[in-house]
């Protein structure tokens, strides 16, 4: 396992990756119930379930998969 995952505090789903913000019942989960404190690790997911679309509607989401299969390591690598 990714040892960042490992040492997160927690993980969560969030709407949007390019400003992560937790819904106001995981934002209580978070700092009422876990007691995540500043500085501690969290993992923040993105995610978007297809596989009750038609075909249609899921063909854009499985190019956009295909895509940054190779896109997001070509970024990595060139320091992005």
């Amino acid at each position: 396992m990714n040892p960042v995952l490992r040492s997160s505090a927690a993980h969560l789903f969030v709407a949007s990756l390019d400003a992560p913000e937790p819904d106001d019942g995981d934002a209580h989960h978070l700092f009422r119930v876990l007691r995540v404190r500043g500085g501690e690790s969290v993992t923040e997911y993105n995610a978007v379930y297809t596989k009750h679309l038609p075909m249609k509607r899921r063909l854009p989401w499985k190019l956009i998969g295909k895509v940054s299969d190779v896109a997001i390591p070509y970024f990595r690598k060139m320091d992005f």
